[in-house]
């Protein structure tokens, strides 16, 4: 049996979505491995902004470091990578990114894709991460759907609604959602294409990744 971590680097998640989120985790999990969602004690609700980021990295790390013997691999529980490079440094084992994750995977099915993210905040932070792992030349476009993190969470219906709505606005063969909780939503609904377009969900290639290294 092989034990995945899901961390989580907010704290604003009621026991409701715990389990939820525990749930679509372990249904794309496959036979042998089991994922499980922590989360830091201390930090901001949610992640969306920069200041959010420097907010939550010194505790996810530090939770990283303490559960490091109990996981096989570690996936971060935030579209932006948040704190990976000193999270790998602190964990001593794989830790897997969703940027890195549903970038990787989209690249290798599509000549090109675009991302859909919460709001314009977000937008420098992905675009920086496009930059710095080389695949400016692959993404025709970022937008921001114009919703919160809790949000899409309390109102999945309307969330849906707005993010098929920015779809075409992008006139990409595939989308990567750029945010985790519309990652659980599509997964949940067993989502893979709306409106023609196809979604590279970053959770499921997240959860593929991490089981391919312990595998």
């Amino acid at each position: 049996m092989s034990n995945i971590a899901y961390l989580i680097p907010g704290t604003g998640l009621d026991d409701a979505e715990r389990d939820r989120r525990n749930r679509v985790l372990n249904q794309l999990a496959s036979p042998g491995t089991c994922i499980e969602l922590v989360e830091v004690d201390q930090g901001p609700p949610s992640i969306e902004s920069e200041a959010d980021e420097q907010a939550a990295i010194p505790h996810l790390v530090e939770l990283g470091r303490a559960r490091r013997a109990d996981y096989d691999a570690y996936i971060i529980g935030c579209y932006s990578d948040l704190g990976i490079q000193p999270l790998r440094r602190a964990a001593g084992i794989p830790v897997v990114g969703p940027v890195r994750a549903s970038f990787s995977t989209a690249a290798a099915g599509f000549e090109r894709f675009a991302i859909l993210t919460i709001n314009q905040a977000v937008i420098p932070i992905l675009d920086r991460q496009v930059q710095r792992l080389g695949f400016a030349g692959r993404v025709s476009g970022i937008d921001g759907v114009g919703i919160g993190v809790l949000d899409i969470v309390r109102r999945p219906d309307e969330a849906l609604e707005r993010f098929a709505a920015h779809l075409a606005r992008l006139d990409a063969p595939a989308v990567v959602p750029g945010c985790m909780s519309y990652a659980y939503l599509l997964a949940e609904r067993g989502l893979g294409e709306l409106g023609g377009v196809r979604i590279v969900n970053p959770l499921g290639a997240s959860v593929a990744m991490a089981q391919a290294m312990v595998n």
